[in-house]
């Protein structure tokens, strides 16, 4: 997992381990009370192999580097968020988030990168601030959806398999959500639901083999789906219900269980196009299971 900055290249300041010689047997301890032991201007800490049965947050700015995914595992044991990231100047490499009611929440605007995050109860990564953007994750088998959005924040380029609820949920009332490049398969409801957000933008994610629709928007106003492929979900390949003025402009909803579109008390722009041009517009619907366009 990784919020990554620039790696300390002067050598480690604390080191964690379960077993052997270690400054610290707890990765939360260590976040919370290491100290630039060689002057180079960061703490940096190096965690061994296990499984640390332990909510870790992370408030300060540090470096912790694991042993690889799946190697250094923080399991919060349903106590909170594995890790809560609290600092905008962490950093985080080599370790998963597990077991937590959240695998990670980021608290404070920032990017994360290469986050791994799997068999939590909620969701997988929590963007709970504004500015906040996840990119290049992999969260799997989590309880709830993959990505959490609960503010105006960025999914960018990650990858959502086997989740209990949607690959990537947004429930806000701001604007500025933006979902895009991401690959999100296997999940037990949407591949992408947005719901009361203004101005959404969804556009050329990778969307396939889900249990619900491919894409959902719900109550939102405006907004921008483009050249997504949502192809082969057990739903449709996109739901609009009681939204207004999206523009939904060359995408692929083909090959779905449900309807290629259902538009449900909606009203939207199916081509960019000068003016307001009918479905299905620019966007391919073609061999879907139902059909492809219902219109309620």
């Amino acid at each position: 997992m990784s919020a990554r900055a620039e790696r300390n290249h002067g050598g480690s300041d604390a080191v964690v381990a379960q077993r052997g010689r270690a400054d610290y047997r707890s990765l939360a301890a260590a976040a919370a009370g290491a100290t630039d032991r060689n002057g180079d201007g960061r703490i940096t800490i190096v965690v061994g192999d296990g499984i640390f049965r332990e909510p870790v947050p992370i408030m300060r700015a540090v470096e912790i580097l694991g042993a690889g995914h799946g190697r250094s595992v923080v399991d919060a044991r349903g106590l909170g968020s594995a890790l809560t990231l609290g600092s905008a100047g962490a950093s985080i490499d080599g370790v998963t988030a597990s077991g937590g009611t959240a695998g990670v929440t980021v608290a404070v605007p920032m990017t994360v990168s290469g986050l791994d995050a799997r068999a939590n109860f909620g969701a997988g990564i929590e963007l709970a601030v504004d500015g906040s953007v996840a990119t290049a994750c992999v969260v799997r088998a989590n309880g709830g959806a993959g990505i959490s959005l609960t503010a105006a924040a960025s999914a960018v380029a990650n990858t959502a398999i086997d989740n209990a609820g949607a690959g990537i949920a947004a429930v806000t009332g701001a604007g500025g959500v933006a979902i895009s490049a991401n690959v999100l398969t296997q999940n037990g409801h949407e591949g992408i639901w947005v719901q009361s957000a203004d101005a959404p933008l969804v556009t050329a994610n990778a969307i396939g083999g889900n249990y619900g629709t491919g894409i959902e928007l719900e109550e939102t106003i405006g907004g921008t789906v483009t050249a997504n492929r949502a192809a082969g979900n057990d739903g449709e390949g996109l739901r609009l219900t009681q939204t207004d003025g999206a523009l939904v402009d060359g995408n692929d909803f083909t090959a779905n269980h449900g309807f290629g579109m259902r538009i449900d008390r909606a009203s939207a722009d199916f081509d960019a196009a000068p003016g307001t041009q009918d479905p299905a517009g620019t966007n391919d619907v073609s061999d879907n299971r139902k059909g492809p366009i219902e219109i309620k």
